[in-house]
């Protein structure tokens, strides 16, 4: 394992409920008087298998005081690890890896920019590589099902306008990617979730086979670090 990134402190929590998409009611464990906080879940994915009534979580105190939830959801527990589920922190964990050159077909990027507009959006990355230029997008796992990361757990037409995007690109002669950060250490192969967005899946598939580049790289979070541990293999589409 390779660490990536150090958090902030965190305190450990119970969680109660998720009153919206964006709100989760915790019971903090780290304070002498029992207290129970409104906190932002940045993730919009459904989160079934992590968020549930009396789950360990960790959060952390938000830098703006003047927000309406005091407080931000960082992980949760499965097994006998936490699972990653702040989104915000994709892009900056994935900008690390990229600099520390961690993916084998991804090294010695020239030029990386973030939040780079295109004609009809933005991609989290563009940088110049062995003399061409590349585009890249960041995606987050917490789906795991066995040794099977799944994405995603809720539909998305934003991940399927995202590979169309890309596929563009390619088409045009540039190279295009996608980084996959799946937050299990147990996860040894990526599987788009056909079941829950099959237009996401056939377009993924489709994304492969027009030449864009698919990274899945499995991540371990252990509430005082982030670890990179290693690039994982894609399922084969099932006709």
């Amino acid at each position: 394992m390779i660490e990536i990134y150090r958090l902030p402190s965190l305190l450990k929590g119970i969680f109660l409920e998720r009153t919206n998409r964006f709100v989760a009611k915790i019971k903090l464990l780290d304070q002498n008087i029992e207290l129970t906080e409104n906190v932002h879940v940045h993730d919009p994915g459904r989160l079934k298998e992590l968020l549930y009534p009396g789950n360990k979580v960790l959060i952390v105190k938000a830098k703006n005081k003047n927000r309406k939830t005091g407080w931000d959801l960082i992980a949760a527990k499965k097994d006998d690890e936490w699972i990653f589920v702040h989104s915000a922190y994709h892009r900056r964990f994935t900008e690390i890896i990229l600099e520390k050159s961690l993916i084998s077909n991804l090294k010695d990027l020239k030029n990386l920019r973030a939040e780079v507009p295109i004609k009809d959006g933005r991609l989290d990355f563009s940088a110049n590589i062995g003399g061409k230029k590349i585009w890249i997008e960041t995606k987050g796992c917490t789906l795991i099902k066995g040794d099977i990361a799944y994405f995603p757990d809720a539909p998305t037409s934003r991940g399927s306008k995202h590979l169309t995007s890309l596929i563009s690109l390619k088409n045009k002669g540039d190279r295009s990617a996608v980084i996959i950060l799946i937050f299990s250490k147990k996860a040894e192969c990526f599987s788009p979730n056909k079941e829950t967005d099959p237009l996401f899946s056939k377009t993924f598939y489709k994304a492969i086979e027009k030449g864009v580049e698919i990274y899945p790289v499995s991540l371990t979070c252990d509430g005082r670090f982030v670890y990179f541990n290693k690039e994982i293999h894609i399922v084969k589409e099932m006709p």
